[in-house]
């Protein structure tokens, strides 16, 4: 009723239609109080109805935006510029003129100015949205003249078919008896239904209690294999840790049996360089007493020859006669001057750097047999092997120590570890020639006599 009090106070709209549609329904429900309506005309009905409010809502704007108007701009100012009488206008400027200083007319005329453009702006959308509306209420009176014409002609065909007989309410009350079936067929379907959803929800109910126990099952189950876990972390740590030591362990081991086979491979090489410069040293002897030998030889020659002469050249004496009263004589042959002793020079050897020499022998007690060198008694280790060169002697009474022509020891070196370096030789390269000794006058003291 407010719709329709709102769209009369319209100026041009089409109330008298309304009024017109309003009376007929009225009267049409007041002579049929129980007349069903179908689904057309219910959306007809529905779709009046939207119009009348949608009207309404258009005509409430407009109100809204009249008194916003009024209120904002209750009047303009005059042509000539004069001063508003209007209360409201001089409130306002007074209060402005009150708290600003700096009061400019000029400003608060163009803001004026502004204002009522965008009043006006306002104004003509208003305008706009009007006519659009009033299009749009056109079209709709005009789909309820339609929809009414429909409603009579519906009206007419519903007074004529009642007026044809009874068959129709026959067949209403047959439909509502076979409706009242089916209702009571849902409603027996229904307490089916609830007894199946009480049943189900007992099933629910028992499977949610066996699912908790179960949880607790797991729960627990949970429990025991996180304790277990976190030992058997523990102890996976200890044997990590007892693996990093082995591991530290076996490392400072590979490092000390690498140390001591470079040390063993050193001291290898050292017992080869050594062994060589003995063997050259031996050679050199072997020649130097082949050469006092054939010298001792020519000496000794010479010497026989001399003693052979000497005693061609000394006259024999003279037997003394021996009168009667000589009991006794005593004959004096002179000794013949002891031969010459020549002495085979023999070098004295030179041990080499890093070679213990033992205790010197008297001059007294050297003879004509080769000097031998002594050697290096190689650090003790658990295993020596005597390495034999072929054709060199070993020097009985001295272990551990071969002669220039003697035994070498060496001793066996540590176990190789699977991760032993390869070490170069060095280039030792040629080594320079020995130079001749001199034989001292000591040296000589010890020749072969005759």
């Amino acid at each position: 009723m407010a719709g329709r009090g709102a769209i009369k106070s319209q100026p041009g709209s089409a109330a008298c239609s309304y009024e017109g549609f309003d009376k007929l329904t009225s009267s049409t429900l007041k002579r049929h109080p129980k007349m069903e309506l179908n689904k057309t005309e219910l959306l007809k009905l529905l779709s009046v109805l939207e119009g009348e409010l949608q009207a309404r809502e258009i005509v409430i704007a407009v109100l809204k935006a009249e008194q916003v108007k009024q209120l904002l701009y209750p009047r303009k100012a005059g042509a000539n510029g004069a001063a508003s009488s209007d209360p409201w206008a001089a409130l306002q400027r007074d209060v402005l003129n009150a708290f600003d200083k700096r009061f400019d007319v000029t400003s608060v005329r163009a803001l004026h100015g502004l204002q009522l453009h965008h009043l006006e702006q306002l104004i003509a959308l208003h305008r706009r949205v009007q006519a659009r509306n009033r299009e749009e209420l056109r079209a709709l009176e005009q789909r309820c003249a339609k929809l009414c014409r429909e409603l009579e002609e519906e009206r007419g065909k519903r007074a004529q078919d009642t007026a044809q007989g009874d068959n129709v309410t026959f067949l209403l009350e047959k439909e509502r008896e076979h409706l009242r079936h089916e209702v009571d067929l849902e409603r027996q379907q229904s307490r089916r239904l609830e007894k199946e959803l009480q049943q189900a929800n007992e099933a629910l109910e028992m499977e949610r209690t066996r699912q908790k126990q179960m949880v607790l099952l797991l729960l627990a189950e949970r429990k025991r294999l996180i304790v277990r876990i976190i030992q058997e972390r523990q102890r996976g740590d200890q044997l990590l840790q007892s693996l990093k030591d082995e591991k530290a362990r076996s490392s400072e081991m590979v490092e000390g049996l690498e140390e001591e086979s470079k040390r063993s491979l050193q001291m290898e090489e050292e017992l080869e360089r050594q062994a060589a410069d003995f063997e050259m040293e031996r050679e050199r002897f072997q020649t130097q007493v082949a050469e006092l030998k054939a010298q001792n030889a020519q000496q000794q020659a010479e010497l026989e020859r001399l003693r052979l002469e000497a005693e061609r050249l000394v006259p024999p004496p003279a037997p003394a006669p021996l009168g009667e009263g000589v009991r006794s004589a005593t004959i004096i042959t002179p000794a013949s001057a002891p031969a010459p002793t020549v002495r085979a020079a023999v070098p004295t050897p030179t041990p080499p750097r890093g070679v213990a020499v033992g205790p010197k022998v008297p001059p007294s007690a050297t003879k004509a047999t080769p000097p031998t060198v002594p050697q290096v008694p190689p650090k003790p280790t658990p295993d020596r092997t005597l390495v034999k060169k072929p054709g060199v002697p070993t020097t009985p009474g001295t272990p551990g120590i071969a002669s220039a022509t003697g035994t070498v020891l060496r001793p066996t070196p540590p176990p190789v570890p699977p991760n032993k370096p390869v070490l170069q030789r060095k280039d030792l390269g040629p080594k320079p020639p020995v130079p001749p000794r001199t034989v001292p006058d000591s040296a000589t003291q010890g020749g072969v006599q005759r």
